[in-house]
């Protein structure tokens, strides 16, 4: 095992930006339980490290915990949601379905998903900043900071936080305790499944799955990392997730690049992130529920702000007709919910491929209402910086 570097313990918060409002969302409007979270997101980050031997990383699904968040699901839901991605990764890493995938799932239909969640998860960002306009100027503040200079200003917006929380909700007391085990009902995995989960798919297949290997083969060369071996591991730590209280779990592209952006270059960056998860739920779950709990809502509010921002971001490259397909989606999930959006961008999808083919729509090209929205955050805030 290599030596741990400095850039291995830096690189352990490059993603912070994305765990940090998805657990506060999941555990503060869902009722997550903070043990389970943590020490499955502990366990699936240590394990991945030493499964991988390079610093994998593990992150909340997005389209699952801002669907929850956005449309206030009951915790059963979430383990729902995990257990039933869990096991469809465990068949497709089991089968030949990995590459039946890769060929049927449009990519545009993952970037319109990406924009459908940023509109729902914006939209509740902007509630809760509306709960106190000097708080959400305050938020808005650190939000500009922060999409300058990420971890300075997640640190100052965790620090304001503290210090306008009650003071008996800010120490952390030791208090060991354990996840709730606990098997999801079938109601639950076929609801936070149809809700959530399967719009989820998509994102997962590309971004943590296909563009997480790929990364992962430049940055690492010399230990290439196989998609099917990725799918497996998504499946293994949705199970536990489920079993244990947790939250929905994947790898993720963009959290490699930052960590790596960071200096983390071997396991040891999942060796300390990992422990210091599992330390939080094993041993201050209770403390840190309460903490989450008197989170301030604006501040809360500029974090989701900045995940659905990222989430706006990564669906450039939208024209033509998926750019409106795309944009259907995205008003779909805002009015109904993503689990629908995602099965009415398919069949507009093929209603539309079928009427071009017989020349009853025109092919259309340049840009559309989706790729100007997803340019917006470079726009109003220029190009953001990651140090």
């Amino acid at each position: 095992m290599p030596r741990p570097r400095l850039g291995d313990l830096v690189g352990a918060f490059g993603d912070v930006g994305t765990l940090l409002p998805l657990a506060a969302g999941l555990v503060i409007v869902a009722h997550v339980d903070p043990a389970g979270l943590f020490v499955t997101f502990g366990l699936a980050t240590l394990l991945s490290g030493i499964a991988y031997r390079l610093p994998v990383p593990v992150q909340p699904q997005k389209a699952v915990a801002a669907a929850a968040i956005a449309e206030r699901w009951p915790a059963g839901q979430v383990y729902g949601a995990a257990l039933g991605m869990g096991l469809f990764w465990l068949v497709v890493a089991a089968t030949p379905l990995l590459a039946w995938l890769r060929r049927t799932v449009p990519a545009f239909i993952a970037r319109g998903v990406q924009l459908g969640l940023a509109f729902t998860l914006g939209l509740q960002a902007v509630l809760l900043l509306a709960r106190s306009v000097p708080l959400a100027v305050v938020a808005l503040a650190l939000l500009a900071v922060t999409l300058r200079y990420r971890l300075l200003g997640i640190a100052l917006t965790i620090a304001a936080a503290v210090v306008l929380m009650p003071r008996d909700v800010v120490g952390l007391a030791l208090v060991p305790a354990l996840p709730t085990l606990s098997l999801p009902r079938g109601a639950d995995v076929l609801d936070g499944m149809l809700r959530g989960g399967i719009a989820q798919l998509p994102l997962t297949l590309a971004n943590a799955i296909i563009a997480t290997a790929s990364l992962g083969a430049r940055y690492f060369p010399e230990r290439p990392i196989a998609e099917r071996r990725l799918a497996l591991s998504t499946g293994a730590m949705n199970v536990a997730a489920a079993l244990l209280s947790g939250a929905p779990l994947c790898h993720g592209a963009g959290g490699l690049a930052a960590q790596y952006f960071y200096g983390a270059r071997t396991q040891w960056k999942n060796v300390i992130e990992g422990s210091l998860a599992l330390a939080l739920g094993i041993f201050f779950a209770p403390g840190l529920g309460s903490a989450l709990a008197a989170f301030p809502m604006p501040l809360l509010g500029s974090l989701l702000l900045l995940v659905a921002l990222e989430l706006l971001s990564s669906a450039r490259g939208l024209f033509g007709w998926q750019g409106w397909i795309a944009t259907a989606m995205a008003v779909l999930a805002v009015a109904t919910n993503i689990g629908l959006a995602f099965f009415a961008g398919f069949a507009i999808a093929a209603a539309v491929r079928a009427a071009v083919h017989r020349g009853w729509l025109p092919r259309l090209k340049g840009r559309t209402p989706a790729e100007y929205l997803a340019r917006l955050p470079e726009l109003v805030f220029g190009e953001t910086r990651a140090a």
